[in-house]
């Protein structure tokens, strides 16, 4: 259980890495470093990773045996199945967010992230388990956010406060370079 879930956290690090080289031009405009910044959506942010998670996690699994019934299932038929579900569900949250709540623009614009990361975390996991796994892995993936997240922001205060780095290096290519290598850690931990 600790190897998954050391694989989990493995897996978030790489996503934020990824996630602000790809989306933001190297900029680190990831969601998750942008709560390392200011951590007082944390909780809010991996609640509802946790919720994309479990309600893709409880969906998938009773709508993914039906597609099957209508044409022969493969792993890219499933992947597409849980991407138009996890889209709907985004739909009706976001809705709900909008016009019932009241959101603002920079609170929906998070709400997405949150639902592609809950994409990245829990599809590896979703498939080939039963539901109760499904669903202990999707609330693993807002658990596994929630720390990666801490982590980002343990190192940004150790990166900020050594006056020993490089000024090229300070900021965002420092803060890449302490995930990147966080995340291999934990990879060779979990034995990935």
């Amino acid at each position: 259980m600790l190897q998954i879930f050391l694989k989990m956290l493995s897996v978030t690090l790489f996503t934020s890495l990824i996630q602000s080289t790809v989306f933001s031009g190297g900029l680190g405009i990831d969601e998750s470093i942008k709560g390392a910044r200011k951590p007082r959506y944390l909780v809010m942010y991996g609640l509802w990773v946790t919720f994309f998670s479990v309600t893709l996690a409880v969906a998938g699994r009773f709508i993914t045996p039906l597609l099957a019934k209508i044409t022969p299932r493969s792993a890219s038929q499933d992947f597409i199945a849980y991407i138009i579900i996890l889209v709907c569900i985004y739909i009706g949250a976001a809705a709900l967010c909008k016009y019932i709540l009241g959101a603002s623009k920079k609170y929906m614009n998070s709400l997405g992230f949150c639902a592609f990361n809950s994409l990245v975390l829990s599809m590896p996991v979703l498939g080939g388990t039963s539901l109760s796994k499904a669903v202990a892995a999707a609330i693993g993936a807002g658990i596994a956010y929630i720390l990666s997240v801490l982590i980002i922001r343990g190192g940004m205060r150790h990166i900020n406060a050594n006056k020993y780095i490089p000024a090229f290096f300070r900021g965002t290519p420092a803060l890449f370079i302490y995930i990147s290598l966080v995340a291999l850690a934990l990879s060779g931990i979990s034995g990935v």
